[in-house]
């Protein structure tokens, strides 16, 4: 069974797709383009919110992957102080582009 993906929640909530579970289709990677590596913070999210404007975004209610968190001495999603800015960046973007 698939859960419908909202993007409203995405852009004005929080990042709750874990990159490494998710599965995209190859069509749509080429669509909206590879992961921005400008971005340090947030090119998943970045990604998330250009995929939901042009494709259906299903969410798994199954287990096909597992994700964990790793412990590092400088972890990037522990930044919340630098991140915020990309992540504003990114809302911004999305809510500039048409859906």
């Amino acid at each position: 069974m698939l859960v419908s993906y909202n993007r409203d929640a995405l852009l004005y909530g929080v990042d709750y797709i874990l990159q490494p579970t998710a599965f995209i289709r190859r069509e749509a990677w080429k669509t909206v383009g590879p992961l921005d590596e400008r971005l340090r913070y947030c090119m998943d999210y970045d990604l998330w919110l250009r995929l939901g404007t042009i494709a259906h975004v299903g969410i798994a209610s199954g287990g096909l992957a597992r994700a964990g968190r790793r412990v590092s001495e400088d972890p990037l999603s522990g930044r919340e102080d630098r991140s915020c800015g990309e992540n504003a960046n990114g809302q911004r973007r999305a809510l500039a582009s048409p859906d």
